[in-house]
This record gives structure tokens, C-alpha cells and sequence, in this order.
């Protein structure tokens, strides 16, 4: 199909991965000493060490010429973002509720106005601003912000400069 950009690349990276982890079983062989550490352990490693090596060299080129050619559109982010009307966020409204009225009730709660929302076509806010429990126990304010999904990105900001910061 002429229109479709597939994932070659990513896939090829992929690919090399699984050929990385299924080397497990031989490194953790490796580790096996008999009587004063024999040689065997040495072999495994020679004919490992250099597969793995070649293999993540690769899964990190192609990744890097992915990552070259990387084209983000924040409006068509933004729309995917909107598609679901916050429903993407009900686990951190369900984080929220559970940590005061527990997590169970927390989370039959969230199911409930999640299930509202998508059969009466509502927006997830109103259902969530509606329903008795949670108007109680959660602001307009804090449901807002709640379904915002750039306050709900955990630690990835701190793994993204780890990644790319100088070590010194």
C-alpha cells in the first residue's frame, strides 16, 4: 500500500533484541564454575560476547536512523491525545480516588463512569464530576488535572536525561 510506513527499522531492531536475550541461557551457563574455573566458562563468553556485541552495534544504528528521521506532530498528537475524551487517564483518577476511599471501590468507581461515558457518548469529566462519590472526594479542579496527560508521564522525563546527559 502506497500510502503505509512500516516499521522496518523498528522491527529490524527488534528482531536483533530477541536474538540478544536468547543468549541468556548461555551467559548465565557462563557462570558455572566447576573445581577452580575451568575453561569452559571462557569458551561460552568467547563465541557470546562478540554475538551480542555485533547485535546491539546493529539494534543501535538502526535505531539511530529512526530516530534521525523521527517526524513528531504535536496537533496529531494532541487529536490522539483528545480521541478518548480523557479516558486514557482513568487510571490516575483511579490512583487519586483510591488513595480515599481504597483502591477496589476506587477502581469500580472509574469503571462505572468510564462505561457512562462511552455508551451515553458523555465526555469522561462530566461523568466523573457527576457521580456521587467522586464529586465528593475530587474537585472539577483536581479531575482536571487529573486528565491532563502531560502532568501523568511518571519518571520518563528523568530516563530521558539519564539517557542523553554526559557522563562525567
Amino acid at each position: 500500500m502506497p500510502h503505509k510506513r512500516n516499521p522496518m527499522r523498528c522491527e529490524a531492531t527488534v528482531a536483533r533484541a530477541v536474538l540478544v536475550a536468547r543468549n541468556m541461557p548461555v551467559a548465565l551457563d557462563a557462570m558455572i564454575q566447576t573445581h577452580e574455573r575451568d575453561w569452559i566458562g571462557d569458551h561460552l563468553e568467547w563465541a557470546l560476547v562478540p554475538e551480542i556485541c555485533i547485535m546491539c552495534d546493529g539494534a543501535l544504528s538502526v535505531t539511530t536512523r529512526v530516530l534521525i528521521g523521527l517526524q513528531v506532530y504535536p496537533e496529531q498528537k494532541q487529536r490522539n491525545l483528545d480521541r478518548l475524551g480523557g479516558l486514557m487517564l482513568s487510571e490516575a483518577v483511579m490512583m487519586a480516588l483510591a488513595a480515599k476511599i481504597g483502591r477496589q471501590t476506587a477502581h469500580d468507581v472509574v469503571y462505572e463512569c468510564s462505561i457512562e461515558a462511552i455508551e451515553k457518548t458523555k465526555s469522561f469529566r462530566q461523568t466523573l464530576a457527576a457521580h456521587p462519590i467522586v464529586k465528593v472526594k475530587l474537585s472539577c479542579a483536581e479531575i482536571e488535572q487529573l486528565l491532563d496527560p502531560a502532568r501523568y508521564t511518571g519518571f520518563a522525563a528523568y530516563y530521558v536525561d539519564q539517557v542523553i546527559s554526559p557522563q562525567g
